[in-house]
């Protein structure tokens, strides 16, 4: 999944879940931390 801030493909799936059950995910580029809602 590419980064929607920074559209880096460089980005890694986060154990921990938003209170709604949504993934997360991390950029290893710009170190921004977002879901699949793009709420963070």
């Amino acid at each position: 999944m590419n980064c929607p801030h920074c559209a880096s493909p460089t980005t890694k799936e986060q154990t921990k879940k938003t209170t709604l059950g949504y993934s997360t995910f991390s950029c290893m580029v710009c170190q921004r931390v977002y879901d699949l809602r793009c709420r963070f």
